[in-house]
């Protein structure tokens, strides 16, 4: 009996030494998912915040120009040039106006008559900045817009300027609120002003709060505080009935779960070894969207445009897997790979098309890092091409670190190369960086010219970038061309080239190079006429 005893007792503690850990790892796998939860929400909430301090100080800029400039009437036809020139070069502010007895009297758009009512203001902070989250415009009905003014000036911008952000988690709430003021300036969802209490007097704090894990960041500059609460994920129902149903099966029960368990995590694997097993099993190609001359109809260049198929006919898409790149420093790596490809697809093109252009995308990372200028000549060297056919285009998040990416730039035009400012108008950047780079292109993103023949806020934009791109002798570039409205509209306007679904899809490299073929005869046979 006393044997049997033993052997049982034994047989406890032994299964009991095998689950104990299993517990232990669910345990702590939960505790570091909650970690890394924390963690992601004070990113988000610190990404708010500097979006929301950056809309506060280009309204405070152009109100202090504007309160610079005097204007006896602020309405007069000099000051209302003053605000549409200082609309256009802000990055979140879609207009400047002038209010009185709560109408908006006139704006960068134009006078608006005996104005228009936009009500009472939600907040006026201790500074004298009146706030108006929601407010419907007649001249932009589709859209709910927030004012900021002070002093009669004021900045029209949409009402998630500060909430438009970049970021693969799901069910978040973001806000941003004005110290003091339990009324959110901006929110995509119910937050809870209760939240704010627990900054107290510091800077940042995050806690878990119900099914969020929810994190707040201060800024002094602006008395704002970005708030972002992020769902929390835990263990499922079906993992922990399964731990508490395998622990009474003892020792074997407990081994198979381990191994399971063990099975489990070699095949669970996150996005970024994803992606360095892709570049390993060369699971990256390129497809080539081709730019357009909008006088002729020819073929004058192609963006090269990364794609990932994995090996079981998975496809990723660009925006999940290139934000994930950048965010984990692999986008270097991802560059590398596509000059590898472009050098590979195209090698042969420019002995028999030594005037089409091949464009690369660099990121802000590729901009600082010195074997960028290496990869570029490498391209150059290996395809036979000129240096003038490569253009390497850079969006305005590229220009963050400024002073790295101008020299970089530099040293990139020394070469020969030509560069291109992509997607403008909808980064961080203002005008300056047109002024201050040497830049050879410039790229009108797709959003503007969605505007196109639309009743929009923005539907004035792509002729005032075409205007300043002239002025500093910029060739422009329209992306995302869908009509033949659209397609008009910049011809009548002097731009020359444009890519887009109305002129054809991305084509892989033998598509491209058929293409060029096809050009390449017709005009041989127009040459002998």
């Amino acid at each position: 009996m006393h044997k049997r005893l033993a052997i049982g007792l034994i047989a406890l503690i032994a299964i009991a030494a095998i689950i104990g850990p299993i517990f232990a790892a669910l345990s702590l796998a939960r505790t570091r998912g909650l970690q890394d939860q924390r963690n992601e929400a004070l990113r988000l909430a610190t990404t708010v915040l500097a979006r929301a301090d950056g809309v506060a100080q280009e309204f405070f800029s152009a109100h202090d120009q504007l309160m610079r400039a005097g204007a006896s009437n602020p309405c007069s036809e000099e000051n209302m040039v003053l605000m549409r020139r200082l609309a256009f070069s802000s990055s979140h502010l879609r207009a400047i106006a002038y209010i009185a007895n709560n109408r908006l009297v006139c704006s960068s758009i134009g006078p608006h008559a005996d104005g228009v009512y936009i009500g009472l203001p939600d907040i006026v902070t201790p500074r004298g900045v009146a706030i108006r989250k929601s407010v419907k415009l007649p001249f932009a009905a589709d859209y709910d817009v927030r004012i900021s003014s002070m002093d009669g000036y004021a900045a029209i911008m949409a009402q998630d300027a500060a909430l438009d952000i970049d970021t693969h988690v799901k069910g978040m709430l973001l806000s941003v609120f004005y110290t003091g003021f339990d009324l959110p300036i901006a929110s995509n969802g119910s937050v809870n002003p209760a939240w704010l209490a627990q900054l107290k007097s510091g800077d940042s704090v995050s806690f878990l709060e119900g099914n969020y894990v929810v994190a707040l960041h201060r800024s002094a500059r602006y008395n704002l505080v970005g708030v972002a609460a992020v769902p929390v994920v835990y263990l499922t129902q079906n993992v922990r009935k399964l731990a508490l149903f395998m622990v009474p099966l003892g020792a074997a029960t407990a081994i198979l779960l381990i191994a399971v368990l063990v099975y489990i995590a070699r095949h669970q694997t996150t996005l970024q070894t994803m992606m360095r097993t892709a570049l390993k099993r060369q699971e990256f190609s390129l497809v080539y969207q081709p730019v357009i001359d909008l006088h002729t109809g020819r073929w004058v260049a192609a963006e090269a445009l990364i794609r990932w198929r994995r090996l079981n006919g998975e496809v990723i898409p660009p925006d999940v897997f290139i934000p994930e790149a950048e965010r984990t420093g692999m986008i270097t790596q991802i560059t590398e790979r596509v000059l590898s490809l472009v050098a590979h697809d195209i090698s042969h093109h420019f002995k028999a098309f030594p005037d089409f252009a091949i464009g690369v995308n660099l990121s802000a990372a590729d901009l600082e890092n010195e074997r960028t200028l290496s990869l570029l000549y490498r391209v150059i060297k290996v395809t036979g091409m000129a240096p003038h056919n490569l253009v390497v285009e850079a969006t305005e998040r590229g220009f963050i670190n400024a002073e790295e990416a101008r020299q970089m730039i530099n040293d990139i035009r020394t070469l020969g190369i030509r560069v291109a400012i992509d997607d403008f108008g909808t980064g961080y950047s203002s005008l300056s960086y047109l002024t201050s780079m040497a830049l050879d292109h410039l790229k009108i993103d797709k959003s503007f010219i969605d505007t196109i023949g639309k009743d929009a806020v923005a539907s004035h934009v792509p002729g005032h970038i075409i205007a300043m791109a002239r002025s500093l002798n910029l060739t422009v570039i329209a992306e995302g061309v869908e009509t033949a409205e659209q397609a008009d509209y910049l011809r009548e306007r002097g731009v020359q080239f444009a890519q887009g679904w109305l002129f054809s899809r991305a084509v892989p490299a033998a598509e491209l190079a058929q293409k060029l073929k096809s050009m390449a005869s017709v005009i041989r046979k127009m040459d002998t006429l």
